[in-house]
């Protein structure tokens, strides 16, 4: 089994899966396609997008039990993504 090829910072992972040998899957062009996007809450414009084939949000709800778990997972997808956008910035420049 591969390993996970990542970044560690504080407690959130970030990286992809290398499984070794990949199967191929086929989706169809729109109704496969997930997406979730930021909107602004003034202008309604889309400040992100996150879209991509196959996409799942999993949650261990085994371990997620009260508000101060809630609170733990949603500041951890926070710090990540405020991290890629910093990156981003960052390149941009």
């Amino acid at each position: 089994m591969g390993e996970m090829l990542r970044r560690k910072r504080k407690h959130v992972i970030i990286g992809a899966f290398d499984m070794g040998i990949e199967r191929k899957i086929t989706f169809n062009e729109i109704s496969s396609k997930g997406k979730v996007v930021v909107v602004h809450p003034k202008t309604n414009e889309s400040l992100a997008e996150i879209t991509g084939y196959g996409l799942s949000v999993k949650f261990n709800m085994e371990l997620i039990k009260t508000t101060e778990d809630i609170d733990a997972v949603t500041k951890g997808i926070g710090d990540s993504f405020k991290e890629l956008l910093m990156q981003q910035l960052m390149n941009k420049g």
